[in-house]
């Protein structure tokens, strides 16, 4: 931890201290409702998720001036973003999310009205989405899903076990997980399916399961591109 960085300390009235001081300019206009909640409501624990937010959020404005900081921070919009990045913060489970927001959060405070709308929009995917689901939305880019070290660290996450009629009641509860999750991204529009064209004179395949159309396969749409990009998962030239 650097010098600059307010100390983790055990108590609670420590970390509001310390969160209240943070060196980026915005908490003044963050409003006496947050402060509530940070004093009366959210545990300690979730404290300690606001400070790591917050750290995470002053490194991804650090190429700003304070002036210009505080001046994009009078917008009521812009303060809008930050509290919702806070109270999603506040409910992570883990610090690689946290930063996920804080990416998000800062880029719509760093940009113009569009920017704002699009990280409006952003963090209302990502407030329904939990870790396993951005992880399977990853796999789905093709960098990620040619990446051995990523397959393999998730595995467990990004494949549903075959199922057969010896199948196990684990196997079929792991699978219908696996479904449920692949079904809500797809209602989300983060992911679509990819239906081979049939050939002239050939009936299309169907799924027997659901009576529509058989898909190939399942890619990352354009909208689940623009969340992972916003959260930092995705570059530019991801497919």
């Amino acid at each position: 931890m650097s010098k600059d960085e307010p100390p983790l300390g055990p108590a609670a009235s420590d970390h509001v201290a310390a969160f209240l001081r943070m060196g980026t300019g915005f908490v003044p206009f963050v409003g006496t409702a947050l402060a509530e909640l940070i004093t009366q409501v959210v545990p300690g624990q979730r404290i300690q998720r606001l400070e790591t937010y917050c750290r995470y959020l002053s490194r991804e404005l650090s190429l700003l001036q304070e002036d210009e900081l505080r001046e994009r921070l009078s917008n009521p919009e812009r303060v809008d973003l930050f509290e919702e990045g806070a109270y999603q913060s506040a409910r992570a489970l883990s610090v690689d999310r946290q930063e996920k927001i804080a990416k998000a959060v800062a880029f719509g405070i760093s940009g113009d009205d569009q920017e704002i709308l699009e990280t409006k929009r952003v963090l209302s995917l990502l407030r329904q989405l939990d870790d396993a689901e951005i992880v399977i939305l990853t796999s789905r880019l093709d960098r990620f899903s040619r990446d051995d070290d990523f397959q393999t660290k998730h595995e467990d996450v990004i494949y549903a076990p075959g199922l057969h009629m010896q199948s196990s009641r684990e196997e079929m509860d792991k699978n219908t997980v696996f479904k449920i999750a692949m079904n809500k991204l797809e209602q989300l529009g983060l992911i679509e399916p990819v239906y081979k064209k049939p050939k002239k004179g050939e009936a299309p395949d169907m799924d027997p399961a659901t009576g529509r159309l058989k898909a190939t396969y399942q890619r990352v749409s354009m909208s689940g591109r623009l969340l992972l990009r916003r959260i930092g998962v995705a570059e530019e030239d991801d497919f």
